[in-house]
């Protein structure tokens, strides 16, 4: 189940400067209060219960939640998220490409993150159906984008 995708991405970097908040705000997304209003996929069954805590039943649609402590680095967080960040020698992060197969809450990353992105990058997104989007960052803001390959 899920919608497969094949994602291409260009030019998504994180100044230095921003690594921390960014990554603190990634963290922020994993609270109960978070969780509950905006996670995608979670678990049912006779072991789940009300006192179930909220971590082990909800989550974002595939990915891993941290433990209560959050992410202990950028790469961690977004190694969960199914995103191959790099640390350069200057502490900037570049996303390099997308290790997962399927699309599932990564719009919700994306919105977080956006304060926190050097304006120009781009994800390109091309899904099973053939549908094309893409997201641009610009200005601290991120929009999504539907349109057509055309090649003449």
């Amino acid at each position: 189940m899920g919608y497969c995708i094949d994602v291409e991405i260009h030019d998504l970097v994180i100044p230095a400067d921003k690594v921390d908040d960014c990554l603190a705000a990634i963290n922020g997304m994993f609270t109960d209060e978070k969780l509950l209003s905006n996670a995608g996929g979670g678990a049912g069954g006779p072991n789940i219960t009300a006192a179930t805590p909220v971590k082990e039943k909800l989550w974002y649609s595939w990915v891993q939640n941290p433990d209560d402590d959050g992410f202990d680095d950028i790469q961690d967080a977004f190694d969960a998220w199914r995103y191959d960040a790099i640390v350069k020698d200057d502490d900037t992060v570049v996303i390099q490409y997308f290790t997962g197969e399927k699309l599932g809450d990564d719009e919700q990353l994306f919105n977080v993150i956006a304060p926190f992105v050097k304006s120009g990058a781009e994800i390109y997104m091309h899904g099973e159906d053939g549908e094309n989007w893409r997201y641009v960052f610009a200005n601290g803001e991120v929009k999504e984008e539907h349109g057509t390959i055309v090649y003449e």
